[in-house]
Formats: C-alpha cells, sequence, structure tokens
C-alpha cells in the first residue's frame, strides 16, 4: 500500500506560484499590461497575503464574511486582508446583486436579519423553507438601497476583484477552463503522474494573445448558452455571430471543434424552432458534426430533396467520420426512394458469424459481467480466454506509439497535467510528427509481417510507463502475461491493420472493440464480442468486426442464453 505524504501547509500557495512561473515563461511577451502587473504586484505581498488570496480565489463566489474566514495556518487576516486591498485585489464592499446577498448567511442569520428589519419590505415566516425565503429575499433585495448595505451586512464583507483575472491565467496555464489547481494537489499526492514531455514556447498553444480571447470568448458564450438556450431566434443568432472565426495559421483544433460545436448546438436549437434558414446557414459554417447531416435534413425539410443527395454523396467521398459515412449512405437511400428518377444503392450492413450458447448463470471473476464469464469459462477448456474490451488493443497502441504521442511538436503540451496532446484529434495528427512516426514505425513493425512486435521492448516500457496518464490507457486491465499472449499470438501484419484503422478516426474507433481475446492451445488469437439476453450489437462495435472480417482477423459473435 502506498505511503502518501502529507502536503506541506503552504502547499496551495506553491502551486499557485508555480501556474504564474508557467504562465510567464511562456507567455510573457504577449501577456496585456495589466496582468503582467498584478503577477508584479502580487510577489511582492507578504507570504500569508498571497496565501490568503490563494485561498480565496480557490473558493466558490466573489463574497466572503471576514469573520468566517478560518485559515488557522496564517493566523490573523486583517493585516493580510489590508494588504490585499492595498493593492487592490480586494476591497471592503457588500455584494449588488441579490444572487451574492443569498449565500453569505444560514437561514436563521437571515430570519434574525428579516425579524429586524435590516431587509427593507420583507416580513419574516417562522414556516418558511429555505427555497421560499431565498425567493422572497432575491425580490426585496433588488430594491436595496446602496446606504443599506452595510447595515444589512453588520460585518465586513470582502470582495475578491480579480477572480476574472484569474481565470485568464488559468485558461493561459491549462488551455482550457474545466482543469483547476486541484491537479497540482493531485501530482503532490502521487495520485496523478504524467509524462514528462517538453513544455516551452515552441510546443506552447497559445500563438498570440488574439488566439487567447478567442478561447475565452467561447468558454464565456458557452456557458451563457448552457445557462439558458432560450428561444428567441434573434438572440440565437447574435449569439452565433459572436462566436469566434479560428485563425488557421494557429492550427488551433481545439478552438476549431468548440467553435464548431457551439455553431451546431446554436442551429440545432434554431431548427427546432422553425427557423431552417438560419440554421442552415450556421450549419454550413462548420465542418463540426453533425452539420452536414443535419444540413441534409433541413433540404429535405425544405422541399430540395436533390440536393439533399448530393449532399450526401459529397459525404460518402469524404466523410468526417465514420457516422457521417453511414448516415450519408441510410439517409440518401430513404429520400431516393422517393424520387421517381434518383437512385441510390441500399446499405449493407455486415453481418458477423454468430453463435448462440445456452450457459448456466452463475457468479464469476468479472462480477456484473455474467455472459462475458459464462463464455470464457467454457473456452478456457481449450486455451485462455481474457475479458479486454477497448484496453488491451489501445495499451498496445499507446506503448508502441509512445514517442509519437509525446513528440515536442508546436501547440501540442502546455502545461505538466497533460494526459494526451492538445492535437491528438487533428486529422493531420500524423503528417505533423512524420519523423517519430517513421522510426516508431521502422522500431515496431521490422519483423515483418508475418513476425511479432518487439515484446522485450515493449514489456519494458510497460515497466517504465505503467501508472502514467495516458488518455488512451487503462493499466490495470493490461499485466505482462496478457501483454506477452498477446505479442507471441498476434502477428504484425495484423497489429498493423489495426493501427491504422484507429489511426483512421480515432476518436470514435477508440471504443466498440469486442469483450473477450481467446487464445486457443493451438495458437492464434480470437475476438469474440458477447451478447447477454436481450442485448444486441451496437453502431460501432458492428463497424470492428466488418473491419476484423476485411482484415482476416478471426472473430465472432456469441449470444448467451441463461439454462
Amino acid at each position: 500500500m502506498q505511503v502518501v505524504s502529507p502536503l506541506p501547509q503552504l502547499y496551495y500557495l506553491a502551486n499557485f506560484l508555480e501556474l504564474l512561473e508557467g504562465v510567464q515563461q511562456q507567455y510573457s511577451e504577449i501577456l496585456p499590461k495589466p496582468y503582467g502587473q498584478f503577477i508584479h504586484r502580487f510577489q511582492r505581498l507578504s507570504p500569508n497575503a498571497q496565501a490568503l488570496l490563494v485561498r480565496l480565489l480557490s473558493r466558490k463566489g466573489n463574497y466572503f464574511r471576514l469573520a468566517k474566514l478560518n485559515y488557522p495556518e496564517l493566523g490573523e487576516l486583517a493585516t493580510a486582508v489590508e494588504a490585499l486591498a492595498a493593492e487592490q485585489m480586494v476591497a471592503l464592499k457588500a455584494p449588488v446583486a441579490a444572487a451574492e446577498w443569498l449565500p453569505l448567511f444560514t437561514k436563521k442569520e437571515w430570519m434574525t436579519k428579516i425579524t429586524a428589519g435590516l431587509v427593507p419590505g420583507l416580513q419574516a415566516d417562522a414556516g418558511w423553507k429555505r427555497a421560499v425565503m431565498d425567493s422572497a429575499l432575491q425580490t426585496a433585495l433588488t430594491q436595496l438601497l446602496p446606504g443599506q448595505a452595510q447595515a444589512l451586512a453588520q460585518e465586513p464583507i470582502i470582495e475578491i476583484t480579480v477572480q476574472p483575472l484569474f481565470a485568464w491565467l488559468k485558461l493561459l496555464y491549462f488551455g482550457n477552463a474545466r482543469q483547476d489547481l486541484s491537479e497540482f494537489v493531485l501530482r503532490d499526492l502521487a495520485l496523478s503522474q504524467f509524462e514528462p514531455y517538453v513544455i516551452n514556447r515552441q510546443t506552447r498553444l497559445f500563438a498570440d494573445w488574439a488566439q487567447v480571447s478567442d478561447h475565452m470568448a467561447v468558454v464565456e458564450l458557452t456557458e451563457l448558452w448552457q445557462a439558458a438556450a432560450g428561444d428567441d431566434i434573434e438572440a440565437l443568432v447574435a449569439m452565433a455571430e459572436r462566436v469566434p472565426t479560428p485563425v488557421n495559421e494557429h492550427h488551433d483544433v481545439r478552438l476549431t471543434r468548440k467553435c464548431g460545436q457551439l455553431l451546431c448546438d446554436i442551429a440545432r436549437q434554431l431548427e427546432r424552432l422553425g427557423a431552417l434558414s438560419q440554421a442552415q446557414s450556421l450549419f454550413g459554417k462548420t465542418h463540426e458534426q453533425p452539420a452536414r447531416e443535419r444540413q441534409a435534413r433541413i433540404l429535405v425539410s425544405l422541399g430540395l430533396p436533390e440536393q439533399a443527395i448530393a449532399l450526401c454523396r459529397a459525404m460518402t467521398e469524404s466523410p468526417a467520420s465514420d457516422d457521417e459515412f453511414e448516415f450519408a449512405h441510410a439517409f440518401a437511400y430513404r429520400v431516393a426512394k422517393k424520387l421517381p428518377l434518383a437512385y441510390w444503392p441500399k446499405p449493407t450492413v455486415y453481418q458477423p458469424p454468430t453463435e448462440h450458447w445456452r450457459c448456466p448463470k452463475e457468479p464469476g471473476e468479472w462480477g456484473a459481467r455474467l455472459p462475458e464469464w459464462a463464455v470464457a469459462k467454457k473456452l478456457s477448456a481449450s486455451g485462455r480466454c481474457f475479458y479486454v474490451e477497448n484496453h488491451l488493443f489501445l495499451t498496445v497502441f499507446a506503448l508502441v506509439y509512445w514517442p509519437v504521442f509525446f513528440a515536442p511538436v508546436a501547440g501540442a503540451f502546455s502545461h505538466p497535467f497533460q494526459s494526451q496532446p492538445h492535437d491528438l484529434y487533428s486529422q493531420d495528427f500524423l503528417k505533423r510528427r512524420p519523423d517519430v512516426l517513421a522510426k516508431t514505425e521502422a522500431w515496431a513493425f521490422s519483423a515483418g509481417p508475418d513476425g511479432h512486435l518487439p515484446l522485450p521492448c515493449l514489456l519494458q516500457r510497460l515497466e517504465q510507463k505503467n501508472g502514467i496518464n495516458h488518455s488512451l490507457v487503462f493499466w490495470p486491465a493490461v499485466d505482462e502475461a496478457l501483454l506477452t499472449l498477446a505479442i507471441e499470438n498476434i502477428s504484425v501484419k495484423d497489429w498493423r491493420a489495426i493501427f491504422d484503422y484507429l489511426w483512421g478516426d480515432l476518436r470514435a474507433r477508440r471504443k466498440g472493440l469486442p469483450d473477450l481475446i481467446y487464445f486457443p492451445s493451438t495458437g492464434g488469437a480470437e475476438l469474440i464480442e458477447v451478447k447477454g439476453p436481450g442485448d444486441k450489437l451496437q453502431t460501432h462495435q458492428r463497424r470492428w468486426l466488418a473491419f476484423f472480417h476485411q482484415a482476416g482477423i478471426a472473430h465472432r459473435v456469441v449470444n448467451v442464453a441463461w439454462q
């Protein structure tokens, strides 16, 4: 059992200083003046004042009661508050908005204030639930005059004035609005490990401040969208007009994707509201899915089926994904059937070899996966069988291409808490890493198509990298014994086919692999998808089975019925 060392008292301050240092090292020449000034002013504060500000920035909200702040490691807080106020990082100021007042006091405290007449125009009701009281307060507090605010508070209230700036600094450091200072804590507690990839100005995510601003605009617009999608068509169109247009030179696939997803969301809402022309226009501004799918459907709704079929033909000729390709075939076929002069071939669906087994229903070692356990137990009489689902092939894929995933490429890595490069799912991911890709594949496939992957090197890499965060890997699922069996029984030809198929659409194809891998005593390997009573194959599973058929890789489906 791993022993976790306790964190130092001011661990959070050390983490914040590390964040500031990272921002300065990568972006000092593009930082607007207020950000550089904040960093300089923060650095000249006393450690206690610095620590207090970090504590406050890490909490929810912008207003806090001084009397309720309790940080024993900082001792008396008045001096630190005074220093922060002098640097205009906090202000002794009561809230203005009603929503900012409500969380400051408990229900009992609010009832006392209402009873004392401190909330003008509101009479206390002893039977109030908190939600009812909050609703009444919301109305009353909106009518609060500036001079009444401090009387209502009856004690010092602190407002943090640099919270928006902190949000920008986190975006600069992490490249997203999702991660925060807790990443440092998990690392310091040894609960998460990351590859020590190169981080410098050459690999940073943002090229200039305009790019940073575009990211923040998308963050804010997405939050606005999620808070209230609304049914005001003009407001939706206006929101869409505020979505940034990514600059091609930045090669910022994450920004492009986020902008496209937001446009699709807004366009879909417009479509639901019947604003088809506006929706069609927005869908046409992005290549994100399901933009072209929705355009085809709208064209049919507008009475333009021939144009819908033409768009489907373009999708089949240059599909953005497996989903889009299959939609285009199925949709165009249905539309063409209704037109007298149109023709589209009926889509075909691969039917994998399927067996029907009756098995006793009994508990096994895989918890709730009783059908999989039943099949594996039966097969164990003539070989070895493992439950692997996506984990085995993705882990071997990651081990083989590890140097490719973590190559120092511009825009790939900007902070030490990444389980994948920023551009992993971009269409030109491999094109941007030609040298390391060529070197990696020359090493991995050196034994020829009928040989095997370099097992000793992969076992060594498994030992070295085990536990390091990688978005494709679940380490507990693959051990040395399973890796050895897989490498010894699957040829380089089959591994390479699987790897190439994964690279074709990694985001979609990282799921859907069969449940079991079976190693017969006679040698080789077979992939088995197990379906229990009432279960059926999913689309992404059918795709993998169809690929195995094309690649000549042994596979089957086993439908289990209980005895």
